[in-house]
């Protein structure tokens, strides 16, 4: 067996080479490609996405930064001073959320995972696994990401600098890539604007964003003897994204995964009004929201998991009547929702907490509305608006900071143990507090796929 006798750091651009890419530009797909190579791999672990983010807007022969100081006393005007004007990125997602698509294939066009909707699924991932330390330290100078909105709108009046690790099934279960079938590639798609921004005057389509001098870094393990053809058989993870709706207070889900070693199964929400909304945070995971004057949660009140309509894994509902009775809060559902991301008992670093949730009988409501938090945001969050001649204001719900889904863990032991939904659909019923507004259901499942080649070298992936 062929030894690593030592690394080697590479930095590899895009395909296509150009000087930004942009959904806005019409160029919305960046690649990168390692050819067949018998006598290295690649640490999977070492694989950065490196690059700035900026947002601009396209008005103009000047193309501005947002200036979001939304927190100064406003100035003597008729109409908003385009040196005021508004527009940022979701604070825990930052700059990944332009990152729609994750697609991870060799060069003979046999593709090993495709992680749809990577941003939106990030959203919880983030949320879960990231404190409030880590979003306050070097979170900042890797992900880009920040504590808060008020903090991240300040960094978005500027370029924002990324080293984004690529957190997709393949790439985080896989020590070390094997280059010798047929090579590597992966491809990112872009998301669209309304995806990414959102802010009081980002809604009019202004602004715009784009990603500048962006490259691939990371190491290869140079082996000790070359790699010999041989068929290959390799285990990995790899996500797949389901999306339904609920919209009713007693809501039945039916998804046919047809996936035969799923290990988890995770579920977020957001009301299908704000998707690709310039006016609302598309990338919140908010529990299930009512519309009534303005945003107001729907509280969960039972969850029912179910295999081919049995009961599963749980026997029982998950009841929060009387938690929601007591106005206290669904520790349960939270718990099992943690777990089903991350192991809960070794999770020592997330976002949730009394503060996040705005629980307001363990934390005290922010007061000071026009100075930056130093703390995480508290549950729906009000839009800044800009008034004539006066202080700016909070207006309407554009965004949430709780870190709500449900979701349950198959591999309770943590052993690598799955479920076979091949010939059985995974269905849930959810009744809440919710009548009229629609909301959407992103499903997520992390799934065992084994991939096998044949003498010609052509791999066949089978979950």
């Amino acid at each position: 067996m062929a030894a690593i006798v030592e690394t080697q750091p590479f930095k590899l651009f895009p395909l296509q080479k150009s000087s930004s890419y942009s959904y806005y530009a019409s160029s919305p797909l960046i690649q990168f490609e390692f050819n067949e190579n018998f006598g290295r791999t690649i640490d999977a672990s070492s694989l950065r996405l490196n690059g700035k983010l900026r947002i601009y807007s396209r008005s103009g022969s000047n193309q501005e930064n947002p200036a979001n100081t939304f927190d100064l006393k406003a100035q003597t005007a008729t109409s908003q001073p385009a040196y005021t004007y508004v527009a940022y990125l979701d604070d825990r997602v930052s700059v990944s959320s332009a990152l729609l698509n994750v697609s991870v294939a060799n060069m003979k066009g046999n593709l090993y995972e495709q992680t749809k909707n990577y941003n939106r699924q990030l959203s919880s991932v983030m949320a879960t696994t990231t404190s409030y330390k880590d979003l306050c330290c070097h979170h900042q100078n890797t992900f880009g990401n920040g504590p808060n909105r008020d903090y991240i709108a300040r960094t978005a009046a500027s370029d924002m600098p990324f080293s984004l690790k690529m957190r997709t099934g393949f790439l985080d279960s896989v020590p070390a890539i094997n280059l010798a079938q047929g090579g590597l590639q992966i491809s990112i798609s872009l998301a669209n604007t309304a995806q990414v921004i959102y802010g009081s005057n980002a809604d009019d389509g202004n602004f715009i964003y784009e990603f500048r001098d962006l490259f691939l870094s990371g190491k290869y393990q140079v082996l000790s003897e070359p790699l010999q053809p041989e068929n290959m058989e390799e285990t990995y993870s790899s996500y797949y994204n389901f999306l339904s709706v609920i919209n009713s207070g007693n809501d039945h889900t039916n998804a046919n995964l047809n996936l035969s070693q799923v290990t988890t199964i995770v579920e977020n929400f957001l009301p299908s009004a704000w998707a690709n909304n310039l006016k609302y945070n598309s990338l919140s995971t908010p529990p299930l929201l009512e519309l009534d004057t303005d945003y107001k949660e729907a509280k969960i009140k039972e969850v029912t998991f179910n295999k081919g309509s049995v009961r599963f894994p749980f026997l029982y509902s998950l009841n929060f009547e009387q938690s929601n009775r007591d106005d206290c809060y669904q520790a349960l559902r939270s718990r099992i929702f943690l777990d089903s991301i991350a192991s809960y008992a070794d999770n020592m670093s997330c976002s949730m907490s009394p503060h996040t949730e705005n629980v307001e009988t363990m934390v005290e409501q922010q007061t000071e509305i026009l100075r930056t938090p130093q703390h995480e945001d508290q549950g729906l969050v009000k839009s800044w608006k800009w008034n004539s001649g006066a202080d700016w204001t909070l207006n309407v719900v554009e965004k949430a900071a709780q870190v709500f889904g449900t979701g349950v863990r198959l591999d309770e032991l943590y052993i690598g143990e799955f479920s076979n939904f091949k010939n059985d659909s995974f269905n849930f019923n959810i009744k809440s507090e919710l009548d009229s507004t629609v909301n959407n259901c992103n499903i997520y499942c992390l799934a065992n796929t084994q991939v096998f080649s044949d003498a010609m070298g052509n791999l066949t992936a089978a979950n």
